[in-house]
Parts: C-alpha cells; structure tokens; sequence
C-alpha cells in the first residue's frame, strides 16, 4: 500500500524553501496520523519542504527518509510567468503543452506513475512525500481524476491511501476526512 502526501505549508515554490512555522505544526500533525498506518518506508521529493514535511515522522518512526528526484515539483517555467494560473490550467487541459523550457504534464505524470509502480511492486507500506501538482497529475493518471479546479483545493498537507484492488486502484482522500 503507498501513502501519498503533499507537502506541508511552504515558505517558496525554490527547491530549497523551508516550511512556515505552521507548516511545521502541520508536519508534527502528520507524524502523529500516519504513524498507526505500519510505514516501513519514506520516499520524498528532494526539495526540502518535502523532506521537512515528513522529518518528524522519520523521527518518531526511525524511518530513513530515501529521495528520488523524480519526485520533485513540475516545472511549468523556469522563468517567472505573468499569467502563470492560465498556463497551468492549459497543462491540464493539453497534457503536451509545455511552456519554453518546462515540462509536460504527460512528463512528470510519467516519472511520478514509474517511481509509484517501483514502490507498489516491492509490497512495503510506503510513503510517498511530493508536490501539489504532481499529486494531482498522478491521481489522475490512476484513475481518480483531478482537474485544474480541484488541483488548487489540495491542502498543506494532503495525504491519500492508494490500494491496488484487482485492475483498479482505490484512492482514498484521507487528510481532508482527518481534518474534517
């Protein structure tokens, strides 16, 4: 089973920016939910607001926090985008519309759905600690479908129990049901 978490409230979109103090309110939180879910491994974006988004429970778990690069957040642009809401809604209607320089939808839903399938082959219970927008383009790709609209309702953190089931899987949101 994997465990798919959104970081938690950020300071910055750079690789390098650190989460809020509520984010690490928020992390702490986390920690304390998914430490009954019997994790046995932690697989986090690079970027650091996802490694500390997941640091306390590695903490409490005596977990080691393993990254992967293929988890860190789409590039939509590596320059500043005026207009960067219609690019992205547009990334979601065109899975190839890629702006000069950054990366299709299809792109980084394909690196996010290989690491996913690496994981889910090795039957760990795993965690998975990456970006919004990745977490919507994977959903998506597993048969949960989330649109532009519901992209920007994922919260800070977020977190979703994927299960293979036969040919399916069964994604459940389960911080927005915590928090509720």
């Amino acid at each position: 089973m994997i465990y798919w978490a959104r970081h938690c409230q950020t300071a910055g979109q750079e690789p390098e920016a650190p989460l809020t103090p509520e984010g690490h309110q928020q992390a702490r939180r986390l920690a304390k939910i998914i430490q009954e879910f019997g994790i046995e491994r932690v697989v986090s974006s690079p970027y650091l607001r996802a490694i500390q988004s997941i640091q306390p429970f590695a903490e409490l778990s005596g977990c080691n926090i393993e990254t992967n690069a293929r988890l860190a957040e789409r590039v939509l642009s590596p320059a500043p985008v005026p207009n960067w809401r219609d690019a992205l809604r547009k990334s979601f209607e065109d899975q190839d519309y890629c702006l000069p320089g950054g990366e299709t939808a299809r792109t980084a839903a394909d690196r996010a759905e290989l690491v996913f399938n690496e994981l889910m082959l090795q039957r760990l219970t795993t965690v998975i600690v990456s970006h919004g927008n990745l977490t919507a383009l994977l959903l998506t790709r597993l048969g949960r479908a989330v649109d532009f609209e519901e992209s920007l309702r994922l919260t800070y953190p977020d977190l979703f129990r994927i299960r293979a089931c036969e040919a399916v899987y069964e994604i459940t949101r389960l911080w927005h049901d915590i928090i509720m």
